[in-house]
């Protein structure tokens, strides 16, 4: 038993590693997304006058709001799958207690009758 939730356990870190890591590339490549998106409105803004100072502030903070958002799902989800993964870690550790609690009794009556 001790070693299924060793078992378990290193199963449910290497999880968490994978989805950490998923999700640091996913916050980088937003922000990369970010930085171009600004860039390209910034090169195809040269026609007119430019944006404001205002305007460009406003569309930077949209910018990190929006990364921030995302950032906030992937969280969320990262959460979600964790909790899935303990709720099932507990379920089988009740399926084990249950079976171990009933080998014992059936080895306290052959005891008993003995």
């Amino acid at each position: 038993m001790a070693a299924m939730a060793a078992m378990l356990k290193q199963h449910l870190a290497d999880a968490q590693a994978r989805a950490d890591t998923a999700e640091a590339t996913l916050r980088a490549q937003r922000r990369i997304q970010a930085r171009l998106e600004k860039d390209l409105a910034a090169a195809g803004g040269g026609a007119r006058a430019g944006p404001t100072e205002l305007e460009r502030r406003v569309r930077d903070l949209e910018e990190k709001l929006a990364i921030q958002v995302d950032d906030n799902d992937a969280l969320k989800e990262t959460l979600r799958a964790a909790i899935g993964a303990k709720e099932d870690e507990i379920a089988l550790l009740h399926s084990v207690m249950a079976e171990t609690r009933r080998v014992y009794s059936q080895y306290m009556e052959r005891a008993q009758q003995a």
